[in-house]
């Protein structure tokens, strides 16, 4: 069949468009650019710099560290993988969830800044919380 499209959010004058593997956000910023946000967090066996993280997600070392610490898998040498399963334009919120094994997953929220320019780490609720 065709391939998946991204889905796609408005809010406020800015677009977000979610890849089909909901791994990647795509955010037309209120300055006219296009940002690209990749959900990668470093797992155990990662050899790549923090910088290439922060990068990627526009978060800070200390927010990538609790993302890590919440969503390390139960076995080592499996990474987690990360998908945004849910959008909220009204608020800017994606929730993310961090899938970690066969059954077993953790989630986390991440919000966008009024410009786009910038996710931020929403504080974390209880941790295996699943609403």
């Amino acid at each position: 069949g065709p391939a998946p499209l991204p889905k796609v959010f408005q809010t406020g004058t800015m677009i977000v468009l979610l890849t089909p593997n909901k791994q990647q956000l795509y955010v037309y910023t209120t300055s006219g650019e296009w940002k690209l946000y990749s959900m990668q967090f470093p797992s155990p066996d990662s050899s790549l710099d923090a910088s290439f993280y922060r990068a990627m997600t526009s978060l800070n070392d200390r927010e990538i560290e609790q993302i890590v610490e919440r969503c390390s898998p139960e076995t080592p040498h499996h990474s987690a993988r990360y998908e945004i399963d849910r959008v909220d334009p009204a608020t800017r919120k994606f929730h993310v969830r961090c899938i970690l094994g066969e059954s077993s997953e953790s989630d986390f929220e991440l919000v966008l800044s009024e410009d786009g320019s910038q996710l931020k780490l929403a504080p974390m609720t209880d941790a295996g919380s699943s609403g």
